[in-house]
């Protein structure tokens, strides 16, 4: 049973303002505050406090500092699974889902306004990302998201490239 004093921390919560985004030779997620995200984990699987800046969704800007400490750490998001934070995690689950319901979700959170930008740039660092380190590999648990069949679970997530 997770304590009731669970803390989660979203990798959403590190995406850089969007202007900030620069392609950098040999790193698959330039949108993300990585490093950043590394040290919170650090310090969280040391026991300490963490201090982060979580990305402002709405203002596309870094919010206030935000300290966060607890027992039970739950990290969600995409690139939670990435080879340099796997040795931080006690269990690691992979929810696979289909393309059309994570894009609803991101319409949801973001609005229409970011959407191009979103599939000409977000998704294929995504593709690459998923294609290269295949983060279920990593994971103790495989699920299959709430719009996806058991039966297609496999075939997704061998899918090539193209298929993502």
């Amino acid at each position: 049973m997770l304590s009731p004093h669970a803390a989660i921390v979203r990798v959403d919560n590190f995406f850089k303002p969007l202007a900030e985004w620069r392609p950098q030779f040999g790193r698959a997620i330039p949108h993300l505050r990585w490093e950043d995200l590394l040290i919170v984990l650090n310090q969280l699987r040391a026991g300490q406090t963490a201090r982060y800046r979580a990305y402002d969704w709405r203002k596309d800007r870094l919010g206030p500092e935000t300290d966060v400490q607890a027992d039970c750490v739950i990290v969600e998001g995409l690139y939670a699974l990435k080879k340099s934070a796997a040795e931080l995690y006690d269990l690691a689950i992979w929810v696979e889902a289909g393309m059309d319901s994570r894009m609803n979700r991101v319409v949801a959170r973001d609005g229409t306004a970011f959407l191009d930008r979103w599939n000409r740039e977000y998704l294929p660092l995504e593709r690459d990302y998923v294609e290269d380190e295949e983060p279920w590999r990593r994971a103790d648990i495989v699920v299959a998201g709430a719009d996806m069949a058991l039966s297609k679970l496999g075939p997704q997530l061998l899918a090539t490239r193209s298929a993502i």
